[in-house]
């Protein structure tokens, strides 16, 4: 029963995050159409703003998805060597 689930879940993630990045693409596609010079005016520091923002919560989320990983890997493993690295490896990420 606990393997279905862990595949009903499996099945749900792949779903949702397919269907969420597609979104996100599209959207990022849609922003591009505001580089059109002849319909829109900017600054490099409007742009740079942009992107900026964009990235920092890029980051912010893919670091939510590797410190989860990472603290999955840590909690399975009977491997004290393997622990003490993964400790590690979650405080440097957690750093930056």
């Amino acid at each position: 029963m606990e393997a279905n689930n862990e595949e009903i879940r499996k099945e749900r993630f792949r779903r949702v995050a397919t269907r969420r990045t597609n979104n996100i693409l599209e959207q990022i596609r849609i922003l591009g159409n505001c580089s059109n010079k002849s319909s829109y005016s900017y600054k490099d520091e409007d742009i740079q703003k942009i992107f900026s923002a964009i990235e920092k919560e890029l980051r912010f989320v893919k670091k939510k998805f590797i410190v989860k990983y990472t603290w999955n890997l840590l909690i399975r493993s009977k491997n004290l060597w393997w622990n003490r690295f993964t400790y590690k490896l979650l405080l440097i990420i957690l750093s930056f």
